[in-house]
């Protein structure tokens, strides 16, 4: 009868209802979860690109901190230039320098990375890079470059004298600006040939440092 055709249309009515009521149930458990994972995400981020990828801030302090020893921190702190570049490129990209165990080691690393970075800053690359800057590979294997073992210190494999820059000679190879006074940091360098560089300032820094330099040629 009447009451048969009734029931079944009043059952299929308190399922749609039931239906509607779970859809915007499971809606509003959406918009609670994107709510509390959207700002996570976001820090994330943010985080990621302010200390850089695998980086830490506290590796940037500590960088910051072994390079102070060298440049003041008003210099590496300023974004304009060649120190500030090279801290964060030692930082950031580099595979080396924090395997280092002894100051000596990352002060030559740091002064060829400012090298690049003072006379290339804002106007491209060298004409030839030959592998300069390259994050994987020991400075003495860049281009332009030699190291040798000192005389005196031939029979101690151990010595930390090893693998130290000897020679750089980088010639009509497009540098320009200046160079800076971090190369005094290359104690041991006996000859520096950096010539037919157009646009490279004649103005020389203070290269104290290079006690054993033997051979100077800035031509142009």
């Amino acid at each position: 009868g009447e009451g048969e055709q009734e029931q079944p249309q009043h059952n299929q009515a308190v399922d749609e209802k039931m239906e509607g009521r779970t859809f915007r149930t499971i809606l509003l458990g959406c918009g609670l979860l994107l709510s509390v994972a959207l700002p996570l995400v976001l820090v994330l981020v943010l985080a990621t690109n302010l200390f850089g990828s695998g980086t830490s801030a506290s590796e940037l302090e500590r960088m910051t901190k072994a390079l102070s020893a060298y440049t003041p921190l008003s210099i590496l702190n300023d974004g304009s230039t060649a120190q500030h570049d090279a801290l964060m490129w030692l930082t950031n990209v580099d595979k080396i320098a924090s395997s280092f165990t002894t100051e000596d080691e990352l002060a030559q690393r740091y002064a060829m990375v400012v090298l690049y970075m003072a006379t290339t800053q804002g106007r491209g690359e060298w004409t030839r890079t030959m592998n300069w800057l390259h994050e994987s590979l020991h400075e003495c294997q860049w281009g332009f470059v030699t190291c040798e073992v000192p005389s005196d210190n031939n029979n101690n494999d151990d010595n930390n004298e090893y693998n130290k820059v000897k020679t750089i000679t980088i010639v009509k190879n497009d540098l320009k600006g200046s160079l800076p006074p971090e190369l005094g940091l290359l104690t041991h360098l006996r000859r520096l040939q950096i010539t037919g560089n157009l646009y490279l300032s004649d103005r020389l820094p203070n290269l104290g440092g290079l006690s054993l330099l033997e051979s100077l040629d800035l031509s142009d």
